[in-house]
């Protein structure tokens, strides 16, 4: 008798249909996610040598950064691309429709494109000329949660913010001490 799902001897053709709806549901989920685990394993040596190859015919000039083995690969999930949020690139997307996205900001371009949503946040961002705050949400304690994108310069000040949808917060902004930071679900302390 084939088992449908690794691990659990329940979850066999003549017991499933008088299993409840929901384990079902967790088991073809988990069980997704079993196999896509197994794919990405079986494709990093495959993945490995498109980089390799990649890295020896690239132009050092116009690409100075060489290719991960991670960009090869088809079935890796967002955990192991160390990919942001879905929300944080559907809100920098937008940001960009609007010519609101600041040129210093392109660092952190790639990873936030790669991991877009399809839907952006009702608030997308609160920006000001040294920090970003990418998809915020409130915490309901005097803080909101977010991306924040900052300069060096913004380091350590309380700076008004202004969001496209007409919002305006003073935002505490933590210590910054390397030219520019991108750190995913940071919570920070809005002034009153």
């Amino acid at each position: 008798m084939k088992r449908f799902y690794p691990g659990d001897l329940e979850f066999t053709l003549d017991r499933f249909g008088s299993l409840p709806m929901e384990y079902v549901i967790q088991a073809v989920i988990k069980g997704r996610k079993i196999q896509m685990e197994e794919l990405h394993y079986q494709e990093r040596p495959i993945a490995a040598l498109h980089a390799t190859l990649y890295n020896v015919n690239r132009d050092s000039k116009k690409q100075k950064q060489p290719a991960k083995t991670e960009e090869f690969c088809m079935y890796a999930s967002k955990e192991d691309l160390k990919l942001p949020s879905e929300r944080y690139g559907a809100a920098m997307n937008a940001l960009i429709q609007q010519r609101l996205w600041p040129s210093w900001a392109l660092f952190c371009y790639k990873e936030l494109a790669a991991g877009a949503g399809p839907v952006a946040p009702s608030v997308l961002a609160f920006i000001h000329e040294d920090a970003i705050v990418l998809a915020p949400s409130d915490t309901g304690s005097g803080a909101m949660v977010g991306l924040l994108i900052a300069r060096e310069a913004a380091s350590g000040k309380k700076l008004l913010m202004q969001s496209p949808c007409g919002k305006q917060a003073t935002v505490a902004i933590p210590l910054v001490d390397t030219k520019f930071i991108a750190q995913e679900d940071v919570e920070l302390i809005v002034v009153r």
